[in-house]
């Protein structure tokens, strides 16, 4: 794992929040190796043995299940089972994450739910967006601030 540098000058609280950083650098590392293509409303889809479409869920929990040694490929099920599994690691935060990467999508009208609006405005390509939100996870030490749009 990289060390923290100005981009995230504390380090994590706990091996939870070290671990979601790691996880958000990993997707980063895959978004520009052009392993993942990121894409609304799709969890994990292999499109080559090298290279899958992801929403921010779906990236989280690929990446996750390859910095624990768990074959990628098979993404263990669906969403729901991503959630209940990812809940510890990203603080119960994935709902918050995916209305980011979703947008409009969900129909939350809640400020979540505008804020997720907010993400989708200044980032209309998936694949931007969902750089970002990762970028907000390593920048806030595993904590994803929804608010925080930029």
């Amino acid at each position: 794992m990289k060390t923290y540098t100005n981009a995230n000058p504390r380090p994590p609280k706990t091996m939870r929040e070290s671990l979601a950083v790691a996880i958000a650098m990993d997707v980063i590392a895959q978004l520009a190796a052009k392993k993942y293509v990121a894409k609304k409303r799709r969890f994990v889809a292999t499109l080559s043995p090298d290279v899958c479409e992801v929403c921010a869920i779906g990236a989280v929990w690929t990446s996750l299940r390859a910095l624990l040694g768990m074959d990628p490929e098979d993404n263990g099920g669906d969403r729901v089972k991503a959630y209940e599994a990812l809940a510890p690691v990203m603080n119960g935060q994935c709902r918050s994450v995916e209305i980011a990467f979703e947008g409009d999508l969900l129909g939350f009208s809640d400020d979540e739910g505008k804020n997720g609006r907010k993400w989708v405005r200044r980032f209309p390509k998936s694949d931007m967006r969902l750089r970002k939100i990762m970028q907000n996870l390593i920048r806030n030490g595993g904590q994803f601030k929804i608010e925080q749009v930029r």
